[in-house]
């Protein structure tokens, strides 16, 4: 049963989770998760929201510019709460912090923006110049609980299909999940899929598997979102989209490689400006902290 579940349908579930958590109804479930760790807090915690607590920068996002709420600086700050702690207490009370933080829905950032008025200019810019959600440049440099899991899931697919001879099949779930990790902001998950897709790439020596998987991935899970935003009921959408996700890649199948090539070349002409900023704003935001 552990092989079949492995073997057989980890793909899809990798999938169909991706998707889901991208959506605004993943965000509703994550709500409904969001307090399992009792969040009272203690010392520690006190410490790691000091400044915040002193300056309130950033609101809501206060945790992507407080210098207290990275993987780091939170250790920095666990260190400095009791000058007479053990050692051990300060690694229990940072994971402890640390999952307490994650469980949220604005989770932890990787990074500290250190300025934050340059954040707001560049965010806005690329905001209003690529049609953006602002929220989308939050959520790209920071992983919640369910972006992590997601992530491991993702992982394991990658895993125990990495052997497999079906190329096609291995291109195809990386450019799932990459189009999911891209959409819904998962920093981890776009890592992993992008360097999946690239050994997809290396792998398929004649490129001809390659150009199968990927294209029904990334059209498949392209179709899916854009099916599931005509509906405002997020479960409504999350069913109708996956009904047009299945059709579409049926579709695929049947249809030339080179058309359907063809048509992509076509598409990103019309559509450069916007698919070169996304992933300029992405690069610039995560590269240089701003």
């Amino acid at each position: 049963m552990l092989y079949f579940f492995k073997k057989k349908n980890l793909n899809k579930i990798a999938a169909s989770l991706a998707a889901t958590f991208s959506l605004p109804f993943g965000k509703k479930i994550e709500k409904a998760v969001a307090h399992i760790v009792d969040e009272s807090p203690t010392v520690y915690d006190d410490k790691i929201d000091e400044i915040y607590n002193a300056t309130h920068i950033g609101g809501p996002n206060h945790r992507i510019f407080d210098e207290s709420h990275s993987p780091i600086l939170m250790w920095e700050k666990v260190k400095a709460t009791l000058p007479d702690d053990y050692r051990t207490e300060e690694i229990a009370n940072y994971f402890l912090s640390l999952i307490k933080d994650m469980q949220t829905i604005k989770g932890i950032p990787l990074f500290n923006i250190n300025n934050k008025e340059l954040y707001d200019q560049a965010v806005e810019k690329m905001s209003l110049t690529f049609s953006i959600k602002k929220s989308w440049f939050a959520d790209a440099i920071t992983i919640n609980l369910s972006e992590f899991f997601v992530t491991t899931i993702g992982f394991l697919a990658f895993f125990y299909s990495w052997d497999k001879r079906d190329k096609a099949e291995f291109a195809d779930i990386a450019s799932t999940l990459l189009a999911s990790a891209t959409f819904g902001a998962n920093p981890f998950l776009f890592v992993i899929s992008l360097i999946s897709l690239g050994a997809s790439f290396t792998k398929d020596k004649k490129k001809k598997n390659f150009k199968k998987g990927s294209i029904r991935g990334f059209l498949g899970m392209g179709s899916f979102f854009l099916a599931a935003a005509v509906f405002k009921t997020p479960l409504l959408g999350l069913i109708f989209g996956t009904c047009v996700a299945l059709t579409v890649r049926k579709i695929l199948k049947k249809i030339p490689e080179k058309e359907i090539v063809s048509w992509i070349k076509e598409e990103f002409k019309k559509h450069k400006k916007l698919i070169v900023g996304v992933g300029v704003g992405v690069g610039i935001t995560s590269l240089t902290g701003l």
